[in-house]
């Protein structure tokens, strides 16, 4: 039989009118989600800055890689700070390449200027919230489609809720930009259906992952744990060994990309440059001090091991001239050494990053009722996810939450996760863990649920 003629999984039967309800509802949800965090928070204008921090860090590192010139007057770094970012690839090219581009496409030009850079972020923010919004339709559709239309408003409202996750669309930051990305992976594994469908769809979730390590690196950790199951998947819908090959080759593209572009801007094929920097943060100065105890040699001592000379506030470590890229990477080799050597600290730092994840952001402060409460959510979340992998038509979709949730939790033993529980590392997958989870327990429903064609010989005899 022909695949064409093979009947396709859609959702639970109904007339054509409670479809076009249903989408008018999802319609409503996204518009009055985006509403509801418009009138109550302040205008994109007044958050929006490229000049410090991490979003002045993305602008520069664009700009260095490709050989732009720029603009002293539009930054606020502290002083040294620019000379790291051309001495060590600290941050991904992804996300200033994208700014870059739309403003290119905006005003005729590069935005080097504080003219061109106020109209790239008024553009940027609203091409963010445009496909955000797209992001979430697209996760309805495909949820129902293959589940129906109760599974898709359930998780269209895991997606859209709570309002504030707009407020990533207001800043320069990797989290809306993967935000957008996690949510299409969403629908693109949902959508994983039929021979041909899984070709497009299995091709589009790896060239994304792709996407997302160029925008943040640790992500380079999701190909090898979500692309075997991506392989399998589409390997028992029947889709031919040369289509698996090509997936597999293109997913093999995610880290040889990030080498490349460690190598062509800055000379150096290390995976996660910056590393020791990170680790160092992460306990309070004791990597760098044991690092430069082993390392100090009379009239030969590094110079990220000078404790006189200048260092910024947050990294405390020198970064200016005097240091060379030679001895940033023996830093991070060490770092990489020590996080061997302490495998105990290491698995509680895992563990502890793993417990950190949840469908919803808390503070620290959260009274006990509630956490528990919310703890109690998040643990049948997880045994719904894990229930899930063990059924073909939810087990992409449960993988993808899971390896949401595992790879922060991977970077919680390098660097500092986050001082608020569920806090800025989550937000990007948030609602994602329980729109999966839902799936699962609507597919089994409906599973059960007895089917009129069974009694359709009673009906009519």
């Amino acid at each position: 039989m022909r695949e064409d003629a093979v009947p396709r999984r859609t959702g639970l039967p109904g007339r054509p009118g409670q479809s076009v309800v249903a989408s008018l509802i999802a319609v409503l949800v996204i518009a009055g989600s985006f509403t509801v965090y418009r009138v109550t928070s302040l205008p994109t204008a007044e958050r929006w800055q490229t000049a410090s921090y991490d979003p002045g860090d993305y602008r520069f590192i664009a700009e260095y890689f490709w050989g732009l010139p720029y603009d002293v007057r539009t930054y606020d770094m502290e002083p040294g700070w620019p000379v790291f970012l051309q001495t060590v690839p600290f941050r991904g090219i992804g996300l200033g390449t994208a700014h870059l581009l739309v403003g290119l496409a905006a005003t005729g030009r590069w935005p080097l200027h504080a003219a061109d850079l106020r109209i790239t972020g008024q553009v940027f923010s609203a091409i963010l919230k445009i496909l955000l919004a797209g992001a979430e339709w697209l996760a309805f559709v495909a949820v129902r489609r293959r589940w129906g239309r109760a599974a898709a408003l359930v998780a269209l409202l895991c997606l859209a809720v709570p309002p504030s996750l707009w407020r990533l669309t207001d800043d320069l930051m990797t989290e809306p930009v993967l935000r957008i990305a996690f949510i299409l992976l969403f629908a693109l594994a949902v959508g994983l259906d039929g021979r041909r469908r899984s070709v497009v769809a299995g091709s589009a979730i790896v060239l994304l992952l792709i996407v997302c390590v160029q925008v943040k690196s640790q992500w380079v950790l999701a190909v090898p744990l979500l692309v075997p199951v991506l392989l399998l998947e589409c390997h028992r819908r029947g889709v031919a060994r040369r289509h698996l090959v090509t997936i597999g080759a293109l997913a093999v593209l995610a880290p040889l990309s990030l080498l490349a572009v460690n190598w062509i801007g800055w000379r150096t094929v290390a995976m996660n440059p910056g590393v020791g920097i990170h680790l160092n943060i992460r306990h309070n100065g004791e990597v760098l001090a044991s690092f430069c105890d082993g390392e100090r040699v009379p009239g030969h001592a590094p110079a990220i091991c000078d404790s006189a000379r200048p260092t910024p506030r947050w990294w405390r470590i020198y970064v200016g001239p005097a240091a060379r890229l030679a001895e940033y990477q023996a830093l991070d080799r060490y770092a990489l050494s020590w996080v061997r050597s302490h495998p105990r600290q290491s698995l509680a730092d895992f563990v502890e990053g793993l417990g950190l994840a949840s469908i919803w952001p808390r503070g620290t402060h959260m009274p006990p009722p509630e956490s528990a409460v919310l703890d109690a959510i998040d643990g049948v979340v997880w045994l719904l996810l894990i229930a899930g992998l063990r059924r073909p038509d939810t087990r992409l979709p449960c993988a993808l939450a899971l390896v949401l949730w595992i790879v922060p939790a991977t970077g919680n033993v390098i660097s500092i996760y986050d001082t608020v529980r569920g806090g800025r590392y989550h937000l990007p997958m948030m609602g994602i863990a329980p729109a999966a989870a839902s799936v699962v327990v609507l597919s089994v429903r409906r599973r059960r649920a007895p089917s009129l064609a069974r009694f359709k010989p009673i009906l009519t005899s």
